[in-house]
């Protein structure tokens, strides 16, 4: 596993392949992710501060609101 974590971003868009750009969940809402899974038919689970999407292999974690840092298991 690997941690990626950076400041805040402010990107707006979000793609399905997490390899592609870690750095995009950093600073979104976990609404918003929600949205966005629920949107594209992703898979997810919420508990407390921790975010999960399994289809893309990554654990989103949060602090006030905010998506903080990114967990992703490479396969």
């Amino acid at each position: 596993m690997k941690n990626y974590q950076s400041s805040l971003s402010t990107t707006c868009g979000i793609n399905t392949n997490p390899s592609q750009s870690i750095q995009q969940y950093l600073g979104k809402t976990s609404d918003f992710i929600a949205n966005f899974c629920a949107e594209k038919g992703l898979k997810s689970v919420r508990f407390a501060h921790w975010f999960a999407i399994p289809q893309l292999h990554i654990l989103l974690i949060f602090r006030h609101q905010k998506c903080v840092s990114v967990v992703a298991h490479q396969m």
